[in-house]
């Protein structure tokens, strides 16, 4: 396995991309104050992915990042 995630995640051996406490804004001051270092996330994990190529994703929490990844992946033609 290989994704985005946390300690626990990587505990039980996922290769972490980037550690979700990068990817963790809370407000909508904070979300407006990091948008480049959100946008810069996100085109890394679609790089990450195309790079990757895994057999599937598999979405967990943070809905709006997720909803564009899923977008992505199904222009993509990924499962």
């Amino acid at each position: 396995f290989r994704g985005f995630g946390g300690d626990y995640m990587k505990e039980v051996g996922m290769h972490l991309s980037i550690h979700y406490q990068k990817l963790a804004f809370m407000g909508v001051v904070a979300v407006l104050a990091n948008l480049r270092t959100i946008s810069k996330n996100l085109n890394f994990c679609k790089k990450d992915i195309l790079s990757f190529k895994p057999d599937v994703i598999i979405l967990i929490d943070y809905a709006g990042f997720n909803m564009r990844i899923a977008r992505f992946a199904k222009e993509k033609g990924l499962k």
